[in-house]
């Protein structure tokens, strides 16, 4: 449920539409609704902003369908991630309007145009990493970000990155992440037009928060910062979006 709904669910009840034992019986429901295998958070579009995102791995076809199933009823642009085919189809038998991202392993159910704002560049060194760039990019376009794409730009071959500099230089943050067995290192640019406009402090707001999360340290200046510690660049990444989104 988000805004939107419960506004429109107190205006029923206002004008008479609704009854209040029927209101009361939506209201149940807030903030989540439990299924037994899963407490599906309807609230989070509330406070995040974004509807709960369905994460696939680990999950049966059945219990993916089940979660899908309420959060349709409530919200549109639901990410459901780590999906394969097996999955996507599992889901269109109980709700069609969905369409899959092969390479990115992900659904978007009840997809909806989202007026597209800012720059994002998605860069990833090879191409065996497009799968995970992919992932990145889809989820930044359905959650309202305009975004470049710019695959197998490793460093080993310095000229192919520099040739994509006024694309690079079109994003207003940076995030680099680099990964040497389990010991990671994060490095943070940001434009100033970015951090006048949003307040967002680099050191304080990501860099500092994302070591702490490593088990390791971080800081720095407003447009520059740096955090290391110990994971995978992954989970690194998509604390540093999480991070963003706030």
């Amino acid at each position: 449920m988000d805004y939107q709904h419960l506004k429109k669910l107190l205006k029923h009840v206002q004008s008479g539409r609704m009854d209040i034992d029927a209101a009361m019986h939506e209201l149940k429901k807030l903030p989540f609704e439990d299924l037994g295998y899963a407490r599906v958070d309807f609230h989070r579009c509330m406070r995040a902003g974004v509807p709960e995102v369905i994460y696939c791995e680990g999950k049966t076809i059945e219990q993916i369908r089940g979660i899908a199933a309420k959060l349709a009823k409530h919200h549109t642009n639901i990410l459901a991630t780590r999906a394969d085919q097996k999955v996507f189809e599992g889901v269109k038998k109980i709700v069609e309007e969905c369409e899959y991202h092969t390479e990115a392993r992900i659904i978007v159910i009840k997809p909806r145009p989202v007026e597209q704002v800012g720059n994002i560049a998605v860069v990833c060194a090879g191409t065996s990493d497009i799968p995970v760039t992919e992932e990145a990019a889809v989820t930044a376009e359905v959650l309202g970000n305009r975004v470049k794409r710019i695959y197998d730009v490793g460093v080993a071959g310095i000229h192919r990155l520099l040739a994509t500099c006024e694309d690079l230089f079109k994003a207003h943050v940076a995030v680099v992440a680099g990964q040497k067995q389990n010991k990671i290192q994060v490095s943070f640019r940001a434009s100033r037009e970015f951090c006048t406009e949003t307040g967002v402090h680099m050191g304080r707001d990501l860099a500092k928060p994302l070591g702490d999360f490593l088990g390791g340290m971080g800081g720095g200046h407003s447009l520059s910062a740096g955090a290391n510690g110990t994971g995978d660049t992954d989970t690194c990444l998509r604390f540093c979006e999480k991070l963003l989104k706030k």
